[in-house]
């Protein structure tokens, strides 16, 4: 079974911004003199970063804000920032600046804003490069809380008053991280903010950003206890900070902004992923410990200060050293990483680092000369950069669910067309195949493919030395070794076996050093016993190897996005590409408002609006009341909020959020977005060209349009639709046109509207309302099977039917469906149906199964379809069609006697038939019935009949009357049942079964056997003499079985007899002849006669006499096949065999076969079969 991926549409999606792929530039390193070197542009470039971070980390240490006053001008600035601002230029790089913020020198206003008004004043018309001024970088190493929220708002004052040519970079403030050796909070509550400040401070968080685990109703207080101590620090810590930045610094009574805390556009955090501090939580949702409290950190701040504010993330990566998620196993960190500032609403982020003397960079050492190469984690960043970033529309979030963290993680993005999701194998075999249902993300897929991150074993050697080299081949970097201790030495060595070299260690002191990975990250590739060398291994978390990149082509993946097939070794990613449909939002306002050829974004506020929008992409809000919202031509977003709304989304691919209240929203064209949220709602495609398709469990449709608390759906009235329901109680109308209407489970109603509507059940009590046309209920679908009658108007499931014409059934179960006094069609499907036409002239299918059909009064044509069906005349002029199976038409209750051949297809009263390969006749008159060359069965019912085999093994009924049945050809069965009847079997090994009265048995050519089996006394019959105590006759009868519950007496004649007894003690005499004789339950005894006799025995025989048991000359046989405790010749005589005096005993148990005058002496093997 493919492991389902869900998808939690109550999760809001979060945009992927651009500026999610930047880089940190490192003064120093990867420049010289402020020019970016080629080998990390080249790096820049195959990741596809798109904003460098300057001079990334070094805030201090570069101090790009100092001037010379002792030049003029531009000259002020340093030499090297501006020679990297030329380059920004010259190379349209966009690009952050880190400005310091340790000391009192770094927030001089005065100077700060010189420094910004020069620098973009230099900058001229590509001042907007320049997207943003970092204030500080990581203080909480050197200053706390309180010095920083001091010099933060001098420079955040001091930049806010400089824009050049109409540009003003956004302003960008350091989060406190508690964990920062000067922080008043590291280790405990050394800072100004109490536990009643920080909870004086929650009371006023907006609710909107109030930290997730945060319930409805439960006070800051009960909130704030029952954090753990290191977060309640995370929030005071942060808290500390903004009291700086408040007006009247106190945070108690909420934030008060000034002119300067108005300018500040954002914060920043520095996310880094260390199990050795919280360890790597496997669960399909991102933890607390996962995101480092970034979630409290940015919940304080923004729920805080009462404006909008950026989230910045300028430092991201797996933390340095931290050796067990290195190398391959980093790559799908970085990936889960990167969707856990998605969720966070991080709206940029800078990679560190790209190229650096550190586990951790991605594409090479800061002086390594080679190609560059990238590792696992760099592929992973360069492919969500190629894949979300560079989109013409943006991707969004999406909340998968569905799998075992254990097993892999999986993470989606989405932009309504185009679906990337990120499969992670976190086990550890190889060839790993995982089984995924995406249609639940994609469920009109349209092609996809994949991309495999693994290792490139030609760069794999089991050392993480990350060794860079100059041009000349000159070893130019090496990092340090890792500590192990002598345990982990000696489980190195144990591990690596034949492979294992002496200068993989290095004793410094006392202390080894290694290169190698943790033990427990080394595997042994498939195949490999014991290791000879290092290329036996396969290397997971070895920080220097190089990624491999292989391409999956569809026909890889699998043919349906719903069994997609991805095949990964221990920790590779694969990124998976399906192409599909687009999504949009939109919003409104009170009044009349007509929008421009522009955006719009109108809010409609109170009362009830008319709301139009025009050209370009609107967000049209209704507000409380009842409005009406209508798209513009493009994109739009509508939203009706409280009230009963109706939303238009005109042209353009819009989202249509009916908020509050029982709305109603139009699809006008383009691929839209449906949100009814509280309420009954409904999405409309009135007016439409062309047929509807919509599924609301799935959220498939043909129009591109997604859904999310759509209750009902109207059909275009143009077109013929199909529509879905889900779950809930669905309202769907057809509306126009030839509809099909499906409700699935819950009360829903159906109505067709004009045209020939389909209207399908599966569960729940539904009304269904035909309106003009030929309308059709349908149970396709349901388990256990229906009954519905269309003259009461109900069904057994408690339905309800108006104007409606025709039934099908469901195509599981078996159905009892009725029409009406109107023509009907009505359809059993699968299952064994009982189908009912009534009056008019109607059409009946029973479809698979075995099926029954009555036509009722009318010219009614009736299909069984495949199976074993009874299609029954009720008057008129009927067609009978059988199909597959062995079918049977019936005359019953006809108050006339009924000539049929199936030979020719009609019958006297103009009915005809095809495919019947049985019939019933009237039970009320006489019958003449003949059959075909095939196998037919028979029945006269009631009165006299005549009834005539023909070819094939026939089965003939009597019924009641003096019967004559003609068995003709083949090997018949021939039942005369009441009456005195004359029973001809013809040629063909024939069986005749006498139930009641004097019946005449002709056997014919062939060998024929007559049965008294059902007689509940005992039957004497002398084939000999034909004489017999049920005063039958009998000619050409060679074998006889008796009656199942009497004491019979059969004797045979000179010929080979078969001679059955049944139940009963029975006394069977074979005469001349080389009979067989049958013994079953009961004490029989048996007589074979002259010839070489066979007597056979099944299990728990019981007490029977066999009395001229021959042992030589023309011997006879015992058949013990079917006795199942005795197995074979040796068994038998070992275990089941005895002397009785004169005769032999076998025995089983309590039953015994005794054979009179017979010594055990002169049996042998040839006298039994096994």
């Amino acid at each position: 079974m493919p492991i389902t991926i869900t998808v939690d549409h109550s999760s809001a999606p979060v945009e992927v911004r651009a500026d999610m792929f930047g880089a940190n530039l490192l003064g120093r390193t990867n420049e010289t003199d402020g020019v970016p070197n080629d080998l990390y542009i080249d790096a820049v470039d195959e990741v596809g970063a798109t904003r460098l971070r300057y001079p990334g980390g070094r805030a201090a240490s570069e101090n790009i804000i100092e001037l010379d006053r002792s030049e003029s001008g531009s000259d002020q600035l340093r030499e090297d920032l501006r020679a990297y601002l030329d380059w920004a230029m010259d190379t349209d790089s966009r690009t952050t600046l880190v400005l310091p913020a340790l000391t009192d020198e770094h927030a001089n206003v005065r100077d700060v804003q010189d420094w910004a008004e020069l620098m973009l004043t230099y900058m001229g018309d590509k001042a907007d490069l320049i997207v943003g001024y970092e204030i500080g970088n990581e203080f909480w190493a050197e200053i706390d809380e309180i010095e920083y929220g001091e010099n933060a708002y001098d420079i955040a004052k001091a930049l806010g008053t400089v824009t050049v040519n109409g540009h003003q970079p956004q302003i960008w403030v350091q989060t406190s991280n508690v964990v920062g050796g000067a922080s008043n909070y590291k280790g405990g509550s050394y800072g100004s903010i109490s536990d009643a400040d920080a909870i004086a401070a929650m009371e006023h968080w907006d609710p909107d950003f109030r930290p997730d685990d945060w319930q409805d109703g439960q006070s800051a207080q009960k909130y704030y206890v029952g954090l753990s101590n290191f977060h309640q620090r995370v929030i005071k810590g942060n808290l500390e900070l903004l009291e700086q930045l408040d007006a009247d610094h106190d945070i108690t009574n909420g934030f008060q902004k000034d002119t300067t805390t108005n300018g500040i556009d954002g914060i920043i955090a520095h996310y880094y992923y260390d199990d050795n501090v919280e360890g790597y939580d496997l669960t399909d949702v991102a933890t607390r410990s996962e995101i480092k409290a970034l979630d409290l950190r940015f919940a304080t701040w923004e729920a805080m200060m009462p404006q909008n504010l950026d989230i910045q993330v300028t430092e991201w990566n797996v933390e340095t050293n931290t050796w067990a998620w290195m190398g391959l196993r980093g790559a799908g960190v970085v990936v889960e990483q990167f969707q856990n500032m998605m969720e966070l609403g991080v709206d940029g982020a800078d990679f560190w680092t790209l190229r650096h003397n550190t586990t951790t960079a991605v594409a090479g050492a800061s002086g390594d000369a080679g190609a560059i190469e990238l590792t696992p984690s760099g592929m992973a960043l360069k492919l969500m950069a190629e894949s979300l970033g560079a989109s013409s529309t943006p991707m969004y979030t999406v909340d998968l669910g569905g799998f075992d963290p254990t097993e892999l993680e999986v993470n989606g993005y989405t932009n309504g067309y185009r679906s990337v999701i990120y499969v992670t194998s976190h086990s550890d075999n190889f060839a790993e195949e995982f089984s995924l249902d995406l249609s639940l993300l994609a469920p009109h897929a349209l092609s996809w493919s994949g991309r495999t991150i693994g290792i490139d074993a030609n760069s794999s050697d089991g050392q993480s030395d990350n060794a860079a080299y100059d041009e000349d081949g000159n070893l130019v970097s090496r990092l340090s070794r890792r500590k192990v201790d002598d345990a982990e030495r000696a489980e190195l060595i144990d591990v690596l076996g034949d492979a294992y070299d002496e200068s993989f260690f290095k004793l410094s002191g006392s202390q080894w050093l290694t290169y190698l990975p943790k033990p427990e990250d080394i595997y042994l590739r498939p195949g490999v016993g014991r290791p000879s060398s290092m290329d036996d291994f396969y290397f997971a978390t070895e920080t220097d190897v190089a990624a491999s990149l292989t391409e999956v082509s569809q026909l890889e993946l699998g043919d349906r996005v719903s069994d997609l097939t991805v095949t990964l070794n221990p920790y590779e990613v694969i990124e998976i590409t399906i192409e599909h449909a687009q999504v949009v939002m939109g919003n409104s306002s009170a009044d009349v408002f007509n929008g421009g050829s522009g955006d719009d974004v109108i809010y409609g506020s109170g009362g009830d609006d008319y709301i139009r929008g025009s050209g370009g992409r609107d967000n049209l809000n209704g507000g409380t009341g009842e409005d009406t919202l209508i798209g513009g031509d493009m994109n739009d977003r509508l939203e009706g909020k409280a009230g009963n709304d109706r939303i238009f989304g005109g042209a353009g691919d819009d989202k249509m959020v009916g908020g509050d209240g029982d709305d109603y929203l139009r699809d006008d064209g383009g691929s839209d977005d449906f949100v009814g949220g509280n309420g009954r709602d409904t999405a409309a495609y009135w007016g439409h060209q062309t047929a509807v398709f919509v599924d609301l469990e799935t959220g498939a449709n043909n129009s591109s349009d997604t859904y999310n608390s759509i209750e009902n759906i109207y059909g275009s009235n143009l077109a013929n639709d199909t529509i879905f329901g889900d779950a809930g109680d669905n309202l769907l109308h057809g509306a126009g046109g030839d509809d099909r209407l499906y409700g699935r489970s819950g009360n829903d109603t159906l109505k067709g509207g004009d045209g020939n509507d389909f209207l399908r059940d599966v569960s729940g009590r539904d009304v269904f309302v035909g309106g003009n046309g030929q309308d059709t209920v349908s149970y396709w679908g349901d388990q256990s099977g229906v009954s519905a009658n269309l003259t009461t108007g109900a069904n057994s499931s408690g339905d309800s039917f108006n104007s409606i014409e025709h039934l099908q059934g469901s195509n599981t179960g078996g159905d009892w469906l009725a029409g009406n006094h109107l023509t009907n069609h009505v359809d059993g499907a699968g299952g064994n149906d009982s189908l009912y036409g009534y009056d008019g002239d109607d059409i009946l299918e029973g479809g698979a199964g075995a099926d029954r059909l009555f036509g009722g009064l009318g010219d009614d044509r009736l299909e069984g379809g495949s199976g074993n069906d009874f299609l029954r005349d009720d008057g008129g002029v009927d067609v009978f069609l059988g199909g597959d199976g062995q079918d049977t038409i019936s005359y019953w209750g006809s108050s006339d006697g009924v000539r049929i051949n199936l030979g020719n297809g009609n019958t006297l009263d103009g009915d005809s038939f095809d495919g019947i390969e049985h019939v019933f006749g009237s039970n009320l008159a006489s019958d003449t019935l003949t059959g075909d060359e095939g196998a037919n069965k028979i029945d006269g019912e009631g009165a006299s009949d005549l009834l005539r085999g023909k070819g094939g093994d026939d089965t003939l009924l009597g019924g009641s009357g003096n019967d004559r049945l003609y068995g003709e050809d083949d090997d018949d069965r021939l039942y005369g049942q009441s009456g005195n009847d004359i029973m001809d079997g013809g040629a063909g090994d024939d069986y005749f079964r006498d139930e009641v009265g004097r019946d005449t048995f002709i056997g014919g050519a062939g060998e024929d056997t007559v049965s008294y089996w059902g007689l509940q006394s005992g039957i004497t019959v002398d084939l000999s003499t034909g004489q017999n105590s049920g005063e039958d006759s009998f000619m050409g009868i060679e074998h006889l079985i008796g009656s199942n519950s009497g004491s019979d007496v059969l004797t045979g004649d000179d010929g080979d007899n078969f001679l059955r007894g049944a139940g009963g003690n029975d006394t069977l005499i074979g005469g001349a002849g080389n009979d067989t004789l049958r013994a079953d339950e009961g004490n029989d005894r048996l007589e074979g006669g002259d010839g070489s006799d066979v007597f056979v025995f099944h299990n728990d025989f019981g007490q029977n006499l066999i009395t001229d048991f021959e042992v030589s000359g023309g011997y006879d046989v015992m058949d013990l096949s079917f006795v199942a405790e005795i197995t074979d010749y040796t068994d038998l005589m070992s275990n089941h065999i005895r002397q009785s005096g004169e005769d032999v005993v076998i025995f089983v148990g309590s039953d015994q076969i005794t054979l009179e005058d017979v010594a055990i002496n002169d049996l042998d093997s040839g006298h039994f079969l096994f």
